[in-house]
């Protein structure tokens, strides 16, 4: 009986680990509030990056209510971009600045 006990509690405590492992992996999404309030998709959100230089994407992710969008620009220099998602309008542009 005691053997079957603690083969049963291994099990529950492996199936627990595998769980918490695969929690660990999942990508992460944004809070709650933030995914509520994104009127603008990640694909316009591009669209509007592209407007304002962007030629290639490099990484995008949401965060503070933005798009924040990096990337080259058409002269190769680096861009950064925030776009407000839940309006669209462009909060910032950056450019790296020009190699010397």
């Amino acid at each position: 009986m005691l053997r079957t006990g603690a083969a049963i509690f291994g099990a529950g405590a492996m199936l627990v680990g595998l769980s918490l492992a695969a929690e660990a992996q999942r990508p992460e999404a944004p809070p709650p509030m933030e995914r509520a309030a994104v009127a603008i998709s990640r694909d316009h959100a591009v669209d509007i990056a592209r407007e304002q230089g962007l030629q290639r994407l490099a990484e995008i992710d949401l965060s503070a209510g933005a798009w924040r969008i990096r990337g080259d620009a058409a002269n190769g220099r680096g861009i950064l971009i925030d776009v407000s998602a839940q309006t669209g309008g462009v909060r910032v542009v950056e450019f790296d600045a020009a190699p010397s």
